[in-house]
């Protein structure tokens, strides 16, 4: 009974030949949920390079601000993990990657050291 239910639906569909229009009406919370989804920045475990633990944030903002002067591409964080202001740089995805640009830079920054982090992708430019 199921079957010829069906088929005479198939059939009348392909002897009408109609064309149309289908409209979605509903709530608006999936392109509501889309708009919220294009403005959340996407994380991936990666790797960031330690530059400063320093329990003064005028410190720790003005070695920022050295690193951005000479590494304008690679973008830099400062976070507060009590009692310090912790300085990283870099969105890695792989060890190699950090380890490089970590040689990079060692004569500059003391305190030099990869870490595994949920990273920002990287940058595309």
């Amino acid at each position: 009974m199921k079957y010829s239910v069906g088929v005479i639906f198939l059939l009348f569909g392909f002897l009408l030949k109609v064309d149309g229009q289908v409209d979605i009406i509903g709530s608006g919370h999936f392109e509501s949920a889309t708009k919220l989804s294009q403005g959340i920045k996407q994380e991936i475990m990666g790797y960031r390079i330690l530059l400063a633990s320093e329990y003064e944030k005028k410190t720790a903002d003005s070695l920022r601000n050295n690193f951005i002067q000479a590494h304008q591409k690679t973008d830099s964080y400062i976070e507060f993990d009590a009692p310090k202001f912790v300085l990283s740089v870099g969105d890695f995805r792989t060890e190699i990657e950090a380890e490089w640009f970590s040689q990079q830079i060692t004569g500059n920054y003391p305190l030099n050291v990869v870490i595994r982090r949920r990273i920002n992708l990287p940058r595309i430019d």
